[in-house]
């Protein structure tokens, strides 16, 4: 329905706009951008920052990634806790079971905290007959 009148604006505009990127003399042609830059002269001092800088950030992103892999694996460590705690408890009934996992994994650490402390009641003693 939409789609033909759609299609003609963009065909009705692609001309424009590739004059206007001609005449500002924006080409889409990296090969060219590529050249240019690699043409670009540093001294050895602004090559040395330079690889400094990116070593750094590379470090820090992979600190990141180290710090989100375990924030990760203890979250989900924490779920399967909950799960296994809740899915033991006979005197919970199935639709608090439900909504105690649903909170363990929509709200990751804090959930099985609020868990621990609010939703789980110690286990009724075992009875010895």
């Amino acid at each position: 329905m939409f789609a033909a009148p759609l299609l003609a604006l963009s065909l009705a505009l692609v001309p424009p706009l590739a004059q206007a990127e001609a005449d500002v003399g924006l080409d889409n042609d990296f090969g060219q951008m590529n050249e240019d830059f690699q043409r670009i002269d540093l001294t050895p001092e602004q090559q040395a920052n330079a690889e400094a800088a990116a070593g750094g950030i590379m470090a820090a992103a992979g600190g990141l990634l180290c710090v989100g892999l375990v924030f990760s694996l203890a979250a989900l460590a924490a779920f399967i806790w909950v799960v296994v705690d809740v899915s033991k408890r006979p005197e919970m009934d199935t639709g608090m079971k439900v909504v105690w996992a649903l909170v363990a994994w929509f709200v990751p650490i804090l959930g099985p905290i609020i868990y621990y402390f609010v939703g789980r009641k110690p286990a009724a003693p075992a009875s010895r007959v």
